[in-house]
């Protein structure tokens, strides 16, 4: 990987969190409350860090079998 393609991973990566929590800020009334519980809850506990791996394990295969 080149330095250029780390930086624009980066940027893509930060404007979707940015996108994402705006959504969250618009359609929640508790703000605050609803982003710290979306990017805290996936890593609680150990059954929802493995129920997290889980869904994205499962993601990642159907997302490589649409590429092949």
């Amino acid at each position: 990987m080149n330095e250029t393609t780390i930086k624009h991973g980066t940027i893509v990566l930060l404007l979707a969190i940015a996108i994402l929590s705006s959504i969250i800020i618009m359609a929640s009334p508790h703000p605050m409350q609803s982003l710290k519980i979306f990017f805290t809850g996936a890593f609680s506990s150990s059954y929802a860090a493995g129920n997290m791996l889980a869904q994205a394990s499962l993601l990642l295969l159907t997302g490589m079998g649409t590429i092949i």
